[in-house]
Protein backbone atom coordinates (compact mmCIF):
# COMPACT_ATOMS: atom_id res chain seq x y z
CA UNK A 1 0.00 0.00 0.00
CA UNK A 2 2.76 2.46 0.93
CA UNK A 3 4.51 1.71 -2.36
CA UNK A 4 1.44 2.75 -4.36
CA UNK A 5 0.98 5.91 -2.28
CA UNK A 6 4.61 6.85 -2.86
CA UNK A 7 4.29 6.15 -6.59
CA UNK A 8 1.15 8.32 -6.70
CA UNK A 9 3.01 11.08 -4.86
CA UNK A 10 5.91 10.94 -7.34
CA UNK A 11 3.41 11.16 -10.20
CA UNK A 12 1.91 14.32 -8.67
CA UNK A 13 5.39 15.81 -8.33
CA UNK A 14 6.16 15.05 -11.98
CA UNK A 15 2.93 16.69 -13.14
CA UNK A 16 3.68 19.76 -11.03
CA UNK A 17 7.16 20.08 -12.51
CA UNK A 18 5.77 19.65 -16.03
CA UNK A 19 3.56 22.70 -15.47
CA UNK A 20 6.55 24.62 -14.13
CA UNK A 21 8.59 23.58 -17.16
CA UNK A 22 5.89 24.97 -19.43
CA UNK A 23 5.89 28.22 -17.47
CA UNK A 24 9.64 28.46 -17.90
CA UNK A 25 9.40 28.07 -21.67
CA UNK A 26 6.67 30.67 -21.95
CA UNK A 27 8.63 33.12 -19.81
CA UNK A 28 11.76 32.56 -21.88
CA UNK A 29 9.79 33.06 -25.09
CA UNK A 30 8.25 36.23 -23.66
CA UNK A 31 11.71 37.67 -23.05
CA UNK A 32 13.40 36.48 -26.24
CA UNK A 33 11.05 35.69 -29.11
CA UNK A 34 7.55 37.01 -28.48
CA UNK A 35 6.28 39.40 -31.14
CA UNK A 36 4.95 42.79 -30.19
CA UNK A 37 1.33 42.78 -29.15
CA UNK A 38 1.51 39.35 -27.57
CA UNK A 39 2.04 40.43 -23.97
CA UNK A 40 -1.61 40.33 -22.91
CA UNK A 41 -2.16 36.84 -24.27
CA UNK A 42 1.10 35.60 -22.76
CA UNK A 43 0.11 37.05 -19.40
CA UNK A 44 -3.15 35.08 -19.61
CA UNK A 45 -1.26 31.88 -20.47
CA UNK A 46 1.18 32.31 -17.58
CA UNK A 47 -1.64 33.15 -15.18
CA UNK A 48 -3.49 29.99 -16.19
CA UNK A 49 -0.40 27.85 -15.60
CA UNK A 50 0.22 29.55 -12.25
CA UNK A 51 -3.38 28.81 -11.25
CA UNK A 52 -2.97 25.16 -12.27
CA UNK A 53 0.30 24.86 -10.34
CA UNK A 54 -1.28 26.36 -7.22
CA UNK A 55 -4.23 24.03 -7.52
CA UNK A 56 -1.89 21.08 -7.81
CA UNK A 57 -0.07 22.06 -4.62
CA UNK A 58 -3.23 22.56 -2.61
CA UNK A 59 -5.25 19.56 -3.69
CA UNK A 60 -5.77 16.78 -1.21
CA UNK A 61 -3.77 14.20 -3.14
CA UNK A 62 -0.43 15.49 -1.85
CA UNK A 63 -1.34 15.12 1.79
CA UNK A 64 -3.15 11.83 1.32
CA UNK A 65 -0.16 10.27 -0.43
CA UNK A 66 2.45 11.55 1.99
CA UNK A 67 0.39 10.63 5.08
CA UNK A 68 -0.06 7.12 3.76
CA UNK A 69 3.60 6.37 3.19
CA UNK A 70 4.97 8.31 6.17
CA UNK A 71 2.48 6.78 8.62
CA UNK A 72 4.21 3.45 8.16
CA UNK A 73 7.45 4.74 9.64
CA UNK A 74 7.91 3.65 13.22
CA UNK A 75 10.58 6.18 14.07
CA UNK A 76 11.94 9.39 12.59
CA UNK A 77 14.82 9.04 10.16
CA UNK A 78 18.19 8.95 11.84
CA UNK A 79 20.46 11.92 11.37
CA UNK A 80 23.76 11.24 9.75
CA UNK A 81 26.62 12.20 11.98
CA UNK A 82 29.07 14.73 10.65
CA UNK A 83 32.65 13.62 10.53
CA UNK A 84 34.73 15.26 13.17
CA UNK A 85 37.91 16.70 12.04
Amino acid sequence: MAGKAYADFIELVKEYYDVGYGQGWLQWDQEVMMPEGGAAERANQLATLAKLAHGMLTRTGWGRCSRSWTARRTSPPRRRERPRG
